[in-house]
């Protein structure tokens, strides 16, 4: 054989080494491949599993995301109302205030006029009593002189049935 042909023959030997290598190689390859597909396989049918559990918590969450914004809607709608309610009822309170104030102001009005009338009819009635008293001094002024008056009167009057008296016992003796 020639050398060519030992050559050949080692080549041959070592391609053949390195195929075996090579087909060891992608045999393992494969089998890692297999096993991580195995591997990817299971990961994929967790992942479905938890794909649709996560679907059936969010569907879930939504039905409950729902109700609440259902029953948050309501409150609202029920809060507003309230205030609603409330608003009417501090404008009615505003109004019924703002009249109070102005019966309020009316009334201290009457009040004070009341009070400026009264001390008008105190000094009124001073001043009449003033002159009451100055009238009853005045009357007992005059019931005193009327009883001199009347005490003189009758002491004329007794003077004149005298003096009548005498004049007619006069006239009488002389006739």
């Amino acid at each position: 054989m020639s050398t060519a042909g030992k050559v050949l023959v080692v080549l041959v030997m070592l391609v053949s080494i390195g195929c075996l290598i090579l087909a060891g190689g992608v045999a393992q390859l494969h089998y890692n491949a297999n096993q991580r597909l195995q591997k990817l396989d299971s990961d994929l049918e967790k992942a479905q599993a938890g794909i649709d559990s996560t679907r059936a918590e969010i569907a879930q969450t939504r039905d409950l995301t729902n109700i609440m914004q259902e029953k948050l809607d309501r409150e609202i709608a029920a809060l507003r109302s309230q205030q609603t309610d409330l608003e009417r009822t501090r404008s009615q309170v505003t109004d019924m205030l703002a009249r109070l104030q102005a019966d309020l102001k009316t009334v201290n009005d009457t009040i004070a006029s009341a009070r400026e009338s009264h001390q008008v009819r105190i000094a009124e009635f001073n001043a009449d009593t003033g002159a009451m008293d100055d009238l009853r001094r005045r009357v007992n002024e005059l019931k005193a002189t009327n009883s001199e008056m009347t005490g003189r009167l009758q002491s004329l009057r007794d003077q004149f049935q005298k003096s009548y008296h005498d004049s007619l016992q006069r006239i009488g003796s002389r006739r």
